[in-house]
Parts: C-alpha cells; sequence; structure tokens
C-alpha cells in the first residue's frame, strides 16, 4: 500500500498467549489507490518470543515471531475481496534490522537496507516462500485496552563529554521510549546509544541496576547522507542517554526522546500550596505513566518486563484517580482469570508467562489478593456489575482455597512464594502470618461484599460469616488487651486497622501503639510493599493526619521527598534504592509508592468516592487543613464527569469551592466548630434548600448538596 502510519508500537499487546491472542484493525482505505499495491510488514520477537523476564528468559510462548493478517475490500458494487497471508507471500531475514529485542534494544546496519522493500514493484527474487503453519484452536478476540503508542518527545536538557568522543545527555525525567538520533557520516561508522536511569560518580552512565540488560542501539551509517534512526521493536526506561561513534559534535538536534506507553489519557490537575506534595503527585503520574504497556509492567528499565500483581495492588486506586484506565484494568483483570492455576491461585505473575503450569509464583499473600481487589477497585470507580459477574466465580475459587488449607482461619499455611511486607523501609518488620491473615480477612470482606452487589444472598452471608471468624482469630492470635499487635510493627497496625479488623476498644489503643511505632522511628515510615498504602490511608482515616502529613514531608531518608529530592524523578523499588556513595542496584521507577498518589487526592485534595454509592454515585469531600498544606485544588474526572474542589484556610476563614457533575451528589465534611457559621453563595446554609445539614461534632459540619457548582464560606 502507498503511505505511511504509525501503527502501535507493540501490536498485538500481552496475554497468555496459549489462551487469548488479541487483533487489530486498520482503516486502511486512505492507503489503496487504483493499480498495483502493496501488503508488507516488519516482524519483532516482542512480547511472545523476545526477552522479557530476568535470568536470560525468553522465548516463553514461541521461538519465531508469527503474523497472521487479511486485508479486506469492500467494492462499490457490493463484493469483497480478501487477501489473506499464505505461502504466496515472502520473507527474508535480511535487511537493515540484524539484531531487535525489546529487553536489550536493536542493532540496523543501514548498509543492508532494501529500499522499497514495502512499496509496489519491488522485486523480491532474493527471498524466500513464507514458512506457514496450521492456526491452533486458541480463542483471537478483539483489542480490549489503549494500544501503546508514541505520547510525547522529549528534549535533553544538557549533555556534556565524558571522554573523548563518548557523550553523554540528560533528559531532566525518567521516561519509556526511545530515542531518535539525527546524524551522518561515512559509511561504517558505528554509533551506540545506550540507556540508563542514573550517573556513576564521574559522570559516565550506571547499569549495575539494569541487571544484565542491554538497553542498547546500534547503527552502522551508509555514508548517503543525514539520516535520523529510532528504533521498532524495543522500548528503554532512562534518563541518561550514552553516545559513541559520533563524527561531529552533538548539536540539539542530535538526539531527542520519544516517550512511549499506552494512549491512556490523563484526566486530573493536582496543586497546592506544598511544592513537594506537588512534586510527589508529579513523580506518581511519570513513575506510573512509564509502565503502561498493555499490562501494567514490573520495572521501566530492568530486565523485568512481566507484571507483579503484588506491585500494582495499591496503586489501582491512584492510576484511576489520575488517568483513564479503566478499560486497561478491564483488560489485565481478564489476564488475572487467565492465569488463575487449577487450584485456584491468583498468580503473582500476571500473565503467568514462562511459570504457566507451574505454583511458582502463585498464591502468595498480598499478590495473589490482588486478584480481589483490583476488580473491586475496578468496579468502585465504574460502578459496572458485569465486572463483578464475570470475576465472581474465579474471585469464590481464590478465597475457598485460602480457607480450604486454613481451617483455623490463620493464613499459616500454603502462602506461595510468601514475599512479606517486601522491602520494608525499616524495622521491625510485619510479621509474615499476621499480613499473610489480613489479606486473608481482607480478600474475604470483599467476596461477601460482591456477593451483595449480585443478589447473592447466601454468598454474601457465607462470606461475612468467613470475614468475622478471620477477625476474631486475627485478635486472638496477635492483638493484645492493651492494643500491641503482634511484631509492634508500623505495617501489623496498619494492616488491622485499615482492614477493620479490630474492635473498639482494640481499634483506638492500637492507633495509638501505631503513633508511638511513627514516633520510635523519627517520623519515618517502616513499611514496605503489603502495608505502605495502608500506613498512609489508617493515619489520616483514624484521626493521625497531622502524623501521616509530616511523613509525606519528609524529605530525609526513607521518604518519598529524600527519592525525589535526591536523583529520583520517579519512584524507586526501595526507598534507600540510591545512597551516596554507594552504587545503585535497584529500580528507579517502581509500582508500589505511587500509592501515596490516592492519599493525596483523598486527605490533600480532600476527593474520595464515595463506597456505597459506586460508578461516582456520590463522592466525599473532605479537606484536611494541616500546617504543611494550607490551601489545595483539584480535580478528577469520574464515570459520570468532572469533580473539582478548592479549599484555603485563611488566617481567619475556611472557604471552599466545589463542582459536582450531574447524578452525583456529594457528602462535604467541613473543618470548622459547629459555632462557625456558614455562608453558601454569600447566604447562611441554613436558608439554602441546596444544602442539608447532616450532623456537626466538635471539629466538622457535615452537608449533603447534589450536583451543580457551590462555593462555601466559613468564618468564626
Amino acid at each position: 500500500m502507498v503511505g505511511r502510519r504509525h501503527p502501535p508500537c507493540s501490536p498485538p499487546g500481552f496475554t497468555e498467549f496459549n489462551k487469548r491472542i488479541c487483533y487489530d484493525t486498520y482503516d486502511v482505505t486512505p492507503l489503496i489507490h487504483t493499480g498495483e499495491n502493496a501488503i508488507a510488514c516488519r516482524l519483532g520477537y516482542g512480547w511472545y518470543a523476545g526477552h522479557m523476564n530476568l535470568s536470560d528468559m525468553c522465548y516463553i510462548f514461541g521461538y519465531l515471531p508469527k503474523v497472521l493478517l487479511q486485508l479486506e475490500l469492500q467494492y462499490a458494487d457490493g463484493h469483497t475481496q480478501v487477501v489473506a497471508s499464505d505461502e504466496s507471500w515472502h520473507s527474508t531475514l535480511g535487511g537493515s534490522i540484524r539484531y531487535s529485542d525489546p529487553l536489550a534494544g536493536e542493532f540496523q546496519d543501514l548498509r543492508l537496507e532494501q529500499f522499497g522493500w514495502d512499496m509496489p514493484g519491488f522485486s523480491a527474487v532474493s527471498w524466500t516462500p513464507a514458512f506457514t503453519i496450521p492456526r491452533d484452536e486458541t480463542p483471537i478476540t478483539w483489542h480490549r485496552t489503549q494500544h501503546v503508542t508514541r505520547n510525547r518527545t522529549l528534549r535533553p536538557k544538557n549533555h556534556h563529554e565524558v571522554s573523548p568522543g563518548v557523550f553523554v545527555f540528560d533528559f531532566g525525567q525518567e521516561f519509556s521510549g526511545w530515542c531518535r538520533l539525527t546524524t551522518d557520516g561515512p559509511a561504517g561508522t558505528h554509533i551506540t546509544l545506550r540507556h540508563a536511569e542514573c550517573l556513576n560518580n564521574d559522570g559516565n552512565i550506571s547499569v549495575q541496576n539494569l541487571w544484565g540488560t542491554l538497553q542498547r542501539e546500534d547503527y552502522i551509517l551508509d555514508g548517503k547522507g543525514p539520516r535520523t534512526l529510532e528504533p521498532h521493536f524495543t522500548w528503554h526506561g532512562f534518563r541518561y542517554v550514552e553516545v559513541r561513534g559520533l563524527t561531529h559534535a552533538p548539536t540539539a538536534q542530535t538526539l531527542i526522546g520519544q516517550s512511549v506507553r499506552a494512549e491512556i489519557a490523563s484526566t486530573s490537575e493536582f496543586e497546592c500550596s506544598n511544592p513537594l506534595y506537588n512534586k510527589l503527585m508529579h513523580a506518581t503520574r511519570w513513575t506510573q505513566w512509564n509502565m503502561l504497556f498493555d499490562v501494567p509492567t514490573g520495572c521501566a528499565a530492568r530486565a523485568e518486563r512481566l507484571a507483579w500483581l503484588g506491585d500494582i495492588r495499591d496503586c489501582v486506586n491512584t492510576a484511576m484517580l489520575n488517568m483513564d484506565t479503566a478499560a486497561f484494568f478491564g483488560k489485565y483483570t481478564v489476564d488475572i482469570r487467565d492465569s488463575q492455576t487449577p487450584q485456584g491461585r491468583f498468580c503473582d505473575i500476571t500473565p503467568h508467562a514462562q511459570l504457566r503450569g507451574s505454583e511458582i509464583c502463585a498464591g502468595s499473600p498480598g499478590w495473589a489478593d490482588c486478584g480481589m481487589s483490583l476488580p473491586w477497585d475496578l468496579y468502585l470507580h465504574t460502578g459496572d456489575k458485569r465486572i463483578i459477574e464475570r470475576h465472581f466465580t474465579v474471585a469464590r475459587r481464590w478465597v475457598d482455597w485460602v480457607a480450604g488449607n486454613n481451617p483455623g482461619y490463620l493464613w499459616a499455611n500454603q502462602r506461595g512464594q510468601d514475599w512479606g511486607d517486601w522491602l520494608s523501609a525499616g524495622s521491625p518488620v510485619t510479621p509474615k502470618e499476621l499480613a499473610a491473615t489480613a489479606y486473608f480477612a481482607r480478600s474475604a470482606d470483599i467476596m461477601s461484599r460482591m456477593a451483595g452487589v449480585l443478589g447473592e444472598q447466601r454468598w454474601q452471608q457465607h462470606y461475612a460469616m468467613l470475614f468475622a471468624a478471620i477477625r476474631g482469630a486475627f485478635t486472638k492470635a496477635y492483638v493484645s488487651a492493651d492494643g500491641t499487635i503482634q511484631g509492634d510493627a508500623q505495617g501489623s497496625y496498619a494492616l488491622a486497622l485499615e482492614f477493620g479488623l479490630l474492635d473498639e476498644p482494640l481499634a483506638s489503643k492500637s492507633f495509638q501503639k501505631l503513633l508511638v511505632a511513627v514516633q520510635r522511628a523519627g517520623g519515618h515510615l517502616t513499611t514496605g510493599f503489603l502495608s505502605t498504602r495502608a500506613l498512609m490511608q489508617a493515619l489520616s482515616r483514624f484521626g493521625g493526619h497531622n502524623v501521616a502529613a509530616r511523613m509525606a514531608n519528609q524529605i530525609t531518608i526513607p521518604s518519598w521527598g529524600y527519592m525525589i529530592e535526591t536523583i529520583g524523578t520517579t519512584f524507586w523499588e526501595s526507598f534507600d534504592a540510591y545512597e551516596k556513595g554507594k552504587p545503585v542496584i535497584l529500580s528507579l521507577n517502581h509500582w508500589p509508592w505511587s500509592s501515596i498518589g490516592e492519599w493525596l487526592w483523598s486527605f490533600v485534595a480532600g476527593i474520595a468516592l464515595d463506597e456505597n454509592q459506586p460508578g461516582a454515585g456520590g463522592v466525599i469531600i473532605h479537606p484536611r487543613p494541616v500546617a504543611e498544606v494550607v490551601w489545595c485544588r483539584g480535580r478528577i474526572t469520574t464515570a459520570r464527569g468532572p469533580v473539582q474542589a478548592q479549599w484555603h484556610r485563611h488566617p481567619h476563614a475556611f472557604t471552599l469551592e466545589i463542582e459536582i457533575p450531574p447524578n452525583c451528589e456529594a457528602t462535604i465534611k467541613l473543618p470548622v466548630s459547629p459555632t462557625w457559621t456558614i455562608l453558601e453563595g454569600g447566604r447562611s446554609v441554613v436558608h439554602n434548600p441546596e444544602v442539608m445539614l447532616l450532623r456537626s461534632n466538635k471539629r466538622e459540619r457535615v452537608l449533603s448538596v447534589a450536583s451543580g457548582k457551590y462555593a462555601f464560606e466559613c468564618r468564626p
């Protein structure tokens, strides 16, 4: 076909290829013309056969890339012609691309380029007939999520020559993608690009934390003049690029960064009076953007492109508040079902890829439980009951499998890889059995709620009783009368409180123990993958929001601020991945700590969805001014439209402006005492029929409003 277009960057995406393969469709009408036409394609190894994970894992689903293609021509007279890929096609291993791999990079020798290979009239006499094999019965389905596409371009902030002929470019931001190189030189000139997340002390790129991944492009020039070059079947995670072999000093046009990710729209705005909090939200967005590739990949740079449920679990709400990720997570929910083992275990790595058919990395506490929380979170955001209907049976199989192996209601047996509170920021660390039992309880609770959504009263009661039994066993086994929880770890208290495992007065006593544990750590967190989100949520929900706000405002190790105020532009795999003078060996772009975004939305912007009215039937507006932040404005886009809130604590007043979308109601919690006067639109709310006063206490006034715009002013 005559013409060019930018196709998706990694079609047809990633699934359990032995269970489901996605197809893509394109309208190519503008590319067809009268006379001769040609169909041509390049094949890369991709998710199917390329390197995707640690230990040089490749050829996960097959050894050779394959294509199944058909062109459907509908003529004016009504008849249809189909041109399909078959043995009449020709192929070659020749051409300029000598090597290409999703992780390692690409090698092009431009001297071997076959000009016109994809155009009518090209002579393919040196090519061989395409190798064809019968198609098996694996279902071919439509592509359920947004394609991976070119997102934005970035220009280097600076570059410097670290040694003769070796230049290091700094883009000032870690991103996923590749570089476009514009250069020229004599035939045979060999130019190399290597990509990295950080630098060594001497200014050279550091590659220790890539764990053997090359992240490299090689180009051999043909000497035929200036060329703009980029890879076809790879992407990297990087901030820095080392370039060798240039024949001229680099200019501003030499290297341009191309950001690549799933074509998911950003749908939120956030700004507050605290510059560090703004940086945290910025880093949250980039952290997640860089790993949205049909699945939520494990790393941006390192050799872990496969997706880990335990990494994404606590970050789903953040992603859905910041972006239009409903289709993305809807597709991933199908992946979770596809990968479930015959015994009922959800898989820690999903799709299970090279581990399919095994029990390795399957059924681990907090990782496999994402198979419960992710579809539940997705339902709460969208209100789409079909999500629960399609997932109900597999969800039951998971909870029943854990319950069947642990008749005492403590998750003591069959804990998979038993990762625990992975990469905890300090000590003491949450005990593994305790954390596992907390997640067992949470999954049973979600199971009961799912049954309630579907009107399955029998199962709702059954799993509610299971949840109650686990709560009782948890308290008996791990909680002392004074509120001390086994391990005396921040994570122990956070999980118990956030998952609703304690009755009063134990809950209040344990919360006080949590405050002591935070104080003992100097106001820093000591939690890991399983409990960091729960820590921030529990602190703010149970009356310690000032403590959480100070923790989020820390800039010393371990803290979110430390990552951003040192070398980070995204959140790392561990809070101490970088320490001055020490080599970096862990990823600098990882999911878990981006859960701080949800805390910023719920407790700083004061915007949260009402779980009792899924699909944004209701929202909660609850500003919480503290010393660290005195004003904030934010906007999210819900299933019913945008929700906006802007609040400001003045020396002698508090103001709040909100916008609530149609078919949505808002519960507003104003942080003022009962003696304050509340005006809306300049008149007292007492005389405003559009505002209903629900209740008040010494700390707040609670109001209810329908959709619309409101401006509140509160004065003593």
